[in-house]
């Protein structure tokens, strides 16, 4: 799916979201149990799916695998360090 510009806007308006990391398994944090849903296309990450990733500190940023293969400029952005100032 290609990333809608909504969520293109919204990651961008978040720096402290970046960098994000390509993930072996997503890991639950506190607020969200047994699941998250990939920010791009709301599909369902449970336990140990592979993703990109941003955990911060109650809540983790999510996208599925195939939205990360689907978007792969954006994403390749997305995971550089942000630059500093």
């Amino acid at each position: 799916m290609k990333m809608p510009e909504e969520v293109v806007n919204d990651v961008r308006s978040h720096p402290e979201w970046l960098p994000f990391t390509l993930s072996d398994g997503w890991v639950s944090t506190p607020d969200e149990g047994d699941h998250t849903h990939c920010e791009c296309c709301s599909d369902r990450v449970v336990l140990g799916d592979p993703c990109l990733v941003r955990y911060l500190e109650y809540v983790s940023i999510t996208f599925c695998m195939t939205c990360f293969r689907d978007n792969k400029d954006v994403m390749a952005d997305w995971m550089r360090p942000p630059k500093q100032v």
